[in-house]
């Protein structure tokens, strides 16, 4: 403890700020903390192939399986590349869940679907992502879309992915 405190007021006294800090120790909690964007952690768009509103339920499961990441994203059919919405593997299991086995036929992507899902930069730090994932105020999120400028869809970012790079 003395150590540290001694180490904080050198670097005050040098004017050493939380960044310089940052960038001399990268692999540190704080470096990660202050360097580490979504960019880093992303899983890239090409690993998913764009659902319609009016896919049906089998192609679901083997979109959101396939890969392993438990996720499909809906394409805006007028604005190509937008997120219109996305399904996790919660979402299909509560659908799933809710409706009588008769019917499961009868499920498209827009039954299941979350519009208009919580999405972000690839340019934020991992860390606010971090933030905005377990604060989400109807309950936290494990999978986010993340988008660019133009509002198109450039990849996800999981907490898992989060989690594993120390932060």
């Amino acid at each position: 403890a003395i150590g540290d405190a001694l180490a904080v007021l050198w670097m005050e006294r040098q004017k050493i700020s939380l960044n310089d800090f940052a960038l001399n120790h990268p692999s540190g909690y704080l470096g990660k903390k202050l360097t580490i964007t979504v960019k880093d952690l992303m899983i890239d768009k090409k690993e998913f192939q764009p659902l319609r509103v009016n896919t049906k339920l089998k192609d679901i499961v083997l979109q959101i399986t396939k890969n392993g990441y438990g996720f499909g994203w809906v394409e805006d059919n007028k604005l190509m590349g937008e997120v219109q919405g996305i399904i996790t593997d919660g979402d299909l299991r509560r659908s799933l869940n809710g409706n009588k086995t008769e019917a499961w036929t009868e499920i498209e992507a827009k039954d299941l679907m979350t519009s208009q899902p919580i999405t972000i930069s690839s340019d934020i730090l991992a860390f606010e992502a971090l933030e905005i994932m377990e604060n989400n105020y109807k309950k936290p999120i494990s999978i986010m879309p993340i988008i660019d400028e133009k509002n198109k869809f450039k990849g996800i970012l999981r907490l898992h992915d989060i989690i594993q790079a120390g932060l």
